[in-house]
């Protein structure tokens, strides 16, 4: 039996990045508690610390129930300027270098393809979290590339039929 090693793991979401792979699931609203746990179970060789998980929300409406939600489970949120979250994406993840060994990122632009590279070069792995339509441009820069599994969506419930009694 192997044992795990342990690695320090922080999180990095580019929100609406996430919020496309939900819509592309076909699902109603993001599942915080099973993203969770997808991401401590991702590798399942590892022991994973998740030592911060950071949110970035860009200029998108966020549901206030949602924002409830990643608070309720700890998640740090951000945000960015109008339609540009991707500064405080590289910002958090920057920080993110210097406490952890492993940076996941939930993210999907190209354009956050220098932020990959800059991750290795500080001495991080990167692990990538990919939706269905995240840039394949970004899977060589990554260390390792792991799809979002469609469990992370709250699908909405059928609606029953109220058939009224005359």
């Amino acid at each position: 039996m192997t044992i795990p090693y342990t690695q320090d793991l922080s999180v990095v979401i580019d929100v609406d990045d996430l919020y496309a792979a939900v819509r592309e699931f076909g699902g109603a609203e993001l599942s915080v508690l099973a993203l969770i746990e997808h991401l401590r179970q991702a590798r399942p060789t590892v022991r994973r610390v998740l030592r911060r998980i950071h949110a970035v929300f860009g200029a998108k409406e966020v549901s206030d129930d949602i924002l409830v939600e990643l608070r309720r489970h700890q998640v740090d949120l951000h945000f960015g300027s109008a339609g540009r979250p991707d500064v405080s994406v590289f910002a958090h993840a920057h920080r993110a270098t210097e406490t952890s060994d492993v940076v996941a990122l939930i993210v999907g632009k190209k354009s956050y393809l220098p932020l990959l590279r800059h991750i290795k070069e500080h001495g991080a792995r990167v692990e990538l979290h990919a939706g269905p339509s995240a840039n394949p441009a970004l899977f060589p820069a990554a260390d390792g590339v792991i799809a979002l599994p469609s469990t992370i969506v709250n699908r909405a419930p059928e609606r029953e039929r109220v058939v009224a009694l005359a």
